[in-house]
């Protein structure tokens, strides 16, 4: 379920596996060091940022050095 709390604020609420909570807690062991609240708002925005970019850089083939354009029939 979401709801809008406030102009660009929602509330997500979701029922999760324990093997689920378990890589949550282990994610927010390991960023204690940059998020020491663990706040799982904050793990959960980073964790979809790096999965949007992998999916992008998987769909249309994203990359940070892009190959040169080969000419062909020269």
């Amino acid at each position: 379920m979401i709801a809008p709390l406030a102009p660009e604020i929602y509330k997500i609420q979701f029922t999760m596996t324990r093997e689920m909570h378990d890589r949550l807690r282990q994610a927010q062991n390991l960023l204690k060091h940059v998020i020491p609240n663990g706040d799982p708002a904050v793990v959960f925005d980073r964790a979809l940022t790096l999965l949007l970019k992998d999916l992008e850089r998987n769909k249309f083939a994203a990359t940070t050095r892009p190959r040169a354009k080969q000419l062909s029939g020269i």
